[in-house]
């Protein structure tokens, strides 16, 4: 694993625990000139709109301090769905 990769890891596991939240995947996708960071997170009950912003905010944050992602990026942040 990379440096950046655990890094990232690091900071994606410390903002879910403090908001509450269980990391299911972490990716990180080159295209073209920038990175795609996906995150899927989780929580008892459902995951909604608002959890997903929370989180990507919180994140974002510790990400642009550490200049963990060195190039540009976008972080999208979902659910991983309704199990039936």
């Amino acid at each position: 694993m990379s440096k950046e990769r655990k890094v990232i890891n690091e900071l994606a596991e410390h903002s879910a625990m403090e908001l509450g939240y269980v990391i299911c995947n972490i990716s990180l996708i080159k295209n073209d000139d920038r990175k795609i960071l996906r995150i899927t997170i989780k929580k008892d009950g459902f995951i909604n709109l608002n959890d997903c912003e929370r989180f990507s905010r919180h994140l974002e944050k510790k990400l642009d301090e550490t200049d963990a992602l060195h190039d540009p990026y976008f972080l999208e942040v979902a659910s991983p769905g309704i199990k039936i």
